[in-house]
């Protein structure tokens, strides 16, 4: 079924019916239904639409931990690529759903770093965990500034 939609045209023409595949497969939740799709996603046009390869990366986050390797192999696909794409808008998927800690997030971070966009509107989700890293690295530098403020008020 996944290699019906595997085209372009399928998903001009069966949206509801590609999407109901992709959903069907990774409601298993198991690892054989994460690699088919990683599988799909590898395969996939860079003619496919970009709802295709946003709702890839919507549901690839339900594997939480299992998909990190997996998904940093679709990274050294070519660059605009479907595949490559479907890999970083999944870490972003992540990083927003709190799922990536310590060295996932500075590879996340690094790898923005020299985005720059695709055709897949990849840019958006880019953008929103770029504007969320600086809050939360602002947000830390507040607190530090405050505890060192009541502690120093404290001593005095």
């Amino acid at each position: 079924m996944l290699d019906e939609c595997s085209t372009a045209e399928a998903w001009a023409n069966q949206s509801r019916y590609c999407s109901a595949v992709i959903h069907a497969v990774a409601s298993i939740g198991s690892l054989r239904s994460m690699q088919m799709l990683l599988r799909y996603a590898r395969s996939l046009p860079d003619s496919i639409p970009f709802g295709a390869v946003d709702l890839i990366s919507n549901v690839l986050p339900t594997y939480r931990r299992i998909v990190m390797g997996p998904i940093k192999d679709l990274l050294g696909e070519n660059e605009g690529s479907a595949a490559r794409a479907v890999g970083i808008q999944t870490l972003c998927n992540l990083y927003l759903e709190g799922s990536l800690q310590g060295e996932e997030t500075a590879y996340l971070e690094q790898l923005l770093k020299g985005f720059d966009n695709d055709g897949f509107l990849t840019l958006h989700v880019a953008d929103l965990v770029r504007l969320e890293m600086a809050y939360k690295e602002k947000q830390a530098a507040e607190d530090l500034e405050e505890m060192l403020k009541g502690f120093l008020v404290g001593d005095g």
